[in-house]
């Protein structure tokens, strides 16, 4: 039986004590791309800031290949194996591209930092530019590149197409899902755009309100559209 890469069970997760979270019992094995869906407001960003450490379980547990992780730092999470990707994408505006991937050396080697720049061509082309004067879609694959260099079990990503055209979008998509089934690299990807996280996804899990009210296989759910539309709006 595979060793599950990261579980949550029955977590609570929130702000100052107020969950915006409930009860979350999900589960990605390695090598899988798990899709976590909701509309704004949902708790899809609380949930990987949860798991990242930077906020504290209000109850429940994350395990982590078998380990519960639930009371350990931000960076020991990130040591372990765990790094997110946020919506803000978290890179350096007044650093070259080379600069913002220089910081993750200590953890990172030249072996994957340049194999992390092979994936982004254009990138690499921009390799002397400051984050502030890259296009969206090359700060994303900036943000994506020090997250892989690092060589993580589990890379969650935060509303990765925010403010990016969709072909931009469905070649990032397409790297990571390479990426993954190559060095078995289990993703976490919120997102908005439905259909798009589904062709993606092996399972996904929908959150309303802070409750998960639907999750599954994501190819059985492309025959059942109607289902998990009807519980991404809340409609019965």
């Amino acid at each position: 039986m595979t060793e599950k890469v990261l579980e949550t069970k029955e977590l609570w997760a929130g702000y100052y004590g107020v969950a915006a979270v409930r009860n979350l019992t999900i589960d990605i094995e390695p090598g899988e791309i798990f899709a976590l869906l909701g509309p704004n407001g949902s708790g899809k960003s609380t949930t990987l800031l949860t798991l990242a450490g930077v906020l504290k379980p209000i109850k429940g547990d994350v395990k982590f290949v078998g380990h519960s992780i639930s009371a350990m730092p931000s960076h020991s999470i990130a040591q372990l194996g765990i790094l997110l990707v946020p919506e803000t994408r978290g890179i350096f505006s007044t650093l070259t591209v080379k600069e913002n991937l220089a910081l993750v050396r200590a953890k990172a080697s030249e072996r994957t930092i340049d194999a992390a720049l092979d994936l982004f061509p254009q990138l690499k082309a921009r390799i002397n530019n400051k984050g502030n004067e890259l296009s969206g879609g090359e700060q994303q694959m900036l943000a994506l590149a020090r997250a892989i260099a690092m060589e993580p079990k589990l890379l969650m990503v935060d509303e990765m197409s925010l403010g990016l055209a969709p072909n931009i979008v469905v070649d990032l998509l397409d790297k990571l899902t390479d990426l993954s089934k190559k060095l078995k690299m289990a993703i976490l990807l919120v997102e908005q755009h439905i259909s798009m996280a589904l062709k993606y996804a092996n399972k996904f899990a929908v959150l309303r309100h802070g409750e998960c009210v639907l999750k599954g296989d994501a190819i059985q759910m492309s025959y059942d559209p109607q289902l998990l539309y009807k519980a991404y709006f809340g409609i019965k």
